[in-house]
């Protein structure tokens, strides 16, 4: 049983963030300011190895393609610059 698009709601895109509700956890990616805050336990495991979890995987896939692959090269390119951080 994975994640339904369903489960994903209030998506709000604009230059400077990404803001969704993914079933009961929040996430925002603050572009401008190089921070992605989420509140799920996997996350808070993620954080130290700056990795993913699902919630944010299935974001990435409900943001447009263009945006999702330009935003993935940028964190990756900047990785050292960007905080994953507790919502």
């Amino acid at each position: 049983m994975g994640i339904k698009n369903d489960d994903v709601s209030k998506l709000k895109i604009d230059k400077d963030s990404i803001q969704a509700k993914i079933r009961d956890y929040d996430v925002l990616i603050d572009v401008k300011n190089r921070v992605i805050l989420h509140d799920c336990a996997d996350w808070a495991r993620c954080i130290p190895e700056e990795k993913f979890c699902k919630h944010m995987g299935k974001l990435f896939l409900k943001v447009p393609r263009e945006d999702s692959i330009e935003l993935l090269k940028r964190i990756l390119r900047e990785r050292d610059s960007w905080e994953f951080k507790p919502y």
